[in-house]
């Protein structure tokens, strides 16, 4: 699902990691500016008027947020709220992989747990994952003392021996479009596992202190349900994707698999991940008409890690794109395959074992 330019300029500012206080006084504007513009009309949809909502009580108590979140996580609030309403504005025809009922209840689930996140800001609200049923966004005191955000989905039959999967984001998405999806509903429900997506301040690759909030967001969502240490999965969609290649190896104890979709090793990461995930199974899935991350990168990865002797198994959805749901028929396969240890190495790309250098840039992530 297209998301907004501003959101992909956001996302290069909240990267650049800006400090001094005159930067500090420049995310006050650019805050401000974010939670302002543009105001509603009278033609506006329902889901347009709550998004808009929300946005003023931001912008009314601006400084508040900034106290709780940090200046630059305030203004990525402001700007994925706009881009929600892009989002709501574009929803017409549905993209590859949707229905026009599937499309329908995606939007309306960014609509709601965007409009829930604002709230919950304002209140200062911290509310245990245990309660949750179903789609919904909850806020964590992270390490640095400020309140960050997270999707969570938990399937009706969540019980202790539920595996939870923590499910990184792609570029110029939040947390709460990728885990809106129904498809990514349906997997949990029939794996009766718990996801969870951190939004990571909007940081490119999860960057620390994003990096932490993943670990502690893992750790709380366990501890609440009671879930077992072995049971405790990540994977990644585009960006997360190659970003599971630098978060895993932080901490390989606390992984039993690993699952990049659209995504790929780069040959930087390559002697770490080689020597402290060589006992991780790896999933890796890709699309054969990928244009944004072509299936190129996604092969070359598999075939790396298989040289190396690493346990991975490799997915390549015919025809699919770099729309996540055009690839469900793999990903429902390497789902239920890292879900049950099963590794498939009977598939792996013979020869290819060049990782890139790097990622390719430029191109938004389509749900």
């Amino acid at each position: 699902m297209k998301r907004l330019v501003l959101l992909s300029t956001a996302l290069a500012v909240l990267a650049a990691g800006l400090g001094t206080p005159r930067a500090s006084l420049a995310r006050d504007d650019r805050s401000a500016q974010a939670l302002a513009s543009p105001a509603a009309s009278p033609s506006d949809s329902a889901e347009l008027a709550q998004l808009t909502a929300a946005r003023d009580r931001l912008q009314a108590d601006l400084p508040l947020v900034q106290q709780r979140a940090g200046h630059d996580v305030a203004f990525g609030l402001g700007v994925r709220l706009l881009a929600d309403m892009d989002t709501v504005r574009d929803a017409g025809q549905p993209p590859d992989g949707y229905t026009q009922a599937e499309l329908s209840e995606h939007v309306s689930g960014i609509v709601r747990l965007d409009t829930k996140l604002a709230d919950e800001m304002l209140s200062g609200t911290v509310e245990t994952p245990a309660t949750v049923h179903g789609l919904d966004e909850r806020l964590m005191r992270s390490a640095d003392g400020t309140l960050q955000p997270y999707a969570i989905y938990v399937p009706a039959g969540a019980n202790s021996r539920s595996p939870l999967i923590v499910l990184l984001h792609g570029l110029q998405q939040t947390e709460v479009e990728l885990l809106s999806a129904p498809y990514l509903h349906q997997l949990a429900d029939a794996t009766n596992a718990i996801v969870v997506a951190p939004w990571g301040r909007g940081i490119y690759d999860y960057a620390p202190p994003a990096s932490g909030d993943v670990y502690q967001i893992a750790g709380d969502v366990r501890a609440a349900f009671g879930l077992s240490p072995h049971r405790v999965f990540l994977a990644g969609y585009s960006m997360g994707g190659f970003t599971v290649y630098k978060i895993a190896p932080m901490h390989p104890e606390i992984w039993s698999g690993v699952m990049s979709v659209s995504g790929a090793i780069l040959s930087s990461e390559t002697a770490d991940v080689s020597y402290r995930l060589r006992s991780t199974p790896i999933y890796v899935v890709t699309g054969s008409n990928d244009k944004t991350v072509p299936a190129a990168y996604g092969e070359e990865t598999a075939g790396f890690l298989a040289a190396a002797g690493l346990p991975v198994s490799f997915y390549e959805q015919h025809g699919g794109t770099h729309s996540l749901a055009t690839l469900v028929p793999s990903l429902t396969l390497a789902w239920n395959d890292m879900l049950s240890g099963r590794v498939r190495q009977s598939n792996i790309p013979i020869g290819l074992g060049k990782p890139p250098t790097s990622e390719p840039g430029g191109a938004a992530v389509k749900n």
